[in-house]
């Protein structure tokens, strides 16, 4: 994944019978998107704003205010200021989640940097991404896989959690799954199993319930092990916008009770209020409901993002409302999500940035680009690389953010490193551990819910800078985490 820039539409979208209908399309999707954004692209000069003019091999979009970049056949990071921090010396690297970056250097293998350079540990054979301040790592990796044991380290570096285990796959609202001795259970942040290791699989929390399998069949249970939704179902997900899709192709309830019934090939997870659903190899929409939305007649859609979603039709790609409105015309060769307001699409296989009412902001001139991030996006042609800033106005670059992440409150107080968040449903939107975002200006600031009660919930600062949070500002979820199973 390195040298390229992050992409949307990789999104895992649907829960499947009919896995031979919708892998080969997804597949095929990401493969494209990967590689048009290690293709090339620029911008009319006079008519783009750079950060930085073209000058780089390669280069990832901006997360946490650095961008990766690539120079002399070296990795490094920029900052949003354009000024290289990190000076290219690394064979292989990845961009920054909660302040740390992967990398790699010969000799040296695995490790991880903080913000500053600062390689904090090396000579590992396999990493993970930091998840709520830890991260998976194995010193000693067999690819036979049979052996392997995986422990976690801090952000210093140290080994917190004995490199003891099968299998770790990170921590979410305050757990991690983990196994021993071929079963799952979930440990704490101190490697100590809190729900006993007794199930055939299990998954990471999400809304509050975590799915595991006991004798081939899926169920719920909560944070404390108490099975909620009794393990009876053939195949199930992860719970999204407080719904799950289950075999016999219908949707349940956080009390296990099916609410919406369907007779569709596949269906997705809810984002926006809305989901994806399949039948006769064709797309449509339903609601929360069930009320069908938009009848299946597209070739292949892509969930919504800041109101919008791409669909397919008649091989061109063009975009929908959520009442299932061609708000812009199925005329591109490829298109993908809007992010700040401007979504990249193809024409005569040069890539632009269109704005919400199909308009172009940036001209279909590029050999490929990355997606709008942080106020900015790589460009690339002719082999070099640069970063383009959006050029919509503020005000329009933030609209849609209420659809891209749900509401949560507001700031209340900022006292040291700790954030309070005032909202009418906190108990019944945040869990212990969820990722919530503030925008302060163009700037976006990650938090992690510590602590949540009945209408607030105290924050721990993840990325930003807490000066940059003042009160008042609204609170919404973090982007939604891309789901297992």
């Amino acid at each position: 994944m390195t040298g390229t820039g992050s992409s949307k539409v990789s999104r895992k979208l649907f829960c499947s019978k009919n896995k031979a209908l919708l892998i080969p399309a997804i597949i095929l999707f990401a493969v494209f998107a990967f590689l048009s954004h290690d293709a090339k692209a620029e911008g009319e000069q006079g008519h783009i704003r750079w950060l930085m003019e073209p000058e780089f091999e390669s280069a990832a979009d901006f997360t946490e205010g650095f961008a990766m970049i690539k120079k002399n056949g070296k990795y490094g990071y920029i900052n949003r200021e354009g000024k290289i921090i990190i000076e290219p010396r690394f064979d292989i690297a990845h961009p920054f989640k909660e302040g740390m970056a992967k990398v790699f250097e010969k000799n040296k293998g695995w490790g991880f940097i903080n913000t500053s350079g600062k390689v904090v540990i090396n000579n590992l054979s396999y990493i993970a991404d930091f998840s709520e301040g830890l991260a998976t790592v194995c010193t000693d990796l067999q690819w036979t896989g049979f052996n392997n044991r995986y422990g976690m380290v801090d952000k210093s570096g140290q080994l917190v959690i004995p490199a003891e285990f099968e299998s770790i796959p990170g921590f979410s609202e305050g757990l991690s799954p983990a196994a021993k001795n071929g079963k799952y259970g979930y440990i704490d942040k101190t490697g100590r199993f809190v729900i006993e290791p007794k199930f055939e699989k299990a998954y990471k929390f999400s809304e509050g319930l975590a799915l595991v399998r006991i004798n081939g069949l899926y169920g719920y249970i909560n944070r404390e092990g108490k099975t909620v939704i009794e393990t009876k179902f053939k195949e199930a997900y992860s719970f999204s916008e407080g719904l799950a899709w289950i075999l016999d192709y219908a949707y349940i309830n956080k009390q296990g009770n099916p609410v919406i019934k369907t007779a569709f090939e596949s269906s997705g997870y809810f984002t926006e209020g809305v989901a994806i659903f399949t039948k006769n190899n064709k797309y449509g929409i339903i609601s929360r409901n069930g009320n069908l939305i938009v009848k299946p007649v597209f070739e292949y859609m892509l969930p919504f993002a800041e109101g919008l979603a791409v669909i397919k039709q008649n091989n061109r790609w063009g975009y929908i409302d959520k009442k299932g409105n061609i708000t812009i015309k199925p005329v591109f060769e490829f298109a993908t999500d809007f992010s700040e307001g401007l979504a990249k699409v193809q024409i005569n296989g040069k890539w632009g940035f269109i704005d919400k009412t199909g308009k172009f902001q940036i001209k279909p001139e590029y050999d490929g680009a990355g997606i709008f991030s942080e106020r900015f996006v790589l460009l690339k042609k002719e082999g070099k690389t640069g970063f383009a800033v959006n050029p919509l106005p503020a005000e329009i670059q933030t609209q849609g953010r209420d659809n891209a992440g749900m509401l949560i409150g507001t700031v209340k107080s900022v006292s040291g490193n700790e954030i309070i968040v005032t909202g009418k449903n906190i108990a019944e939107q945040v869990c212990m551990g969820d990722k919530l975002c503030v925008y302060s200006g163009d700037k976006l600031i990650v938090l992690c819910a510590s602590f949540p009660m009945m209408t607030m919930t105290k924050c721990e600062l993840v990325t930003g800078e807490r000066n940059d949070i003042k009160t008042s500002l609204n609170v919404y979820r973090y982007k939604k985490i891309q789901k297992e199973k």
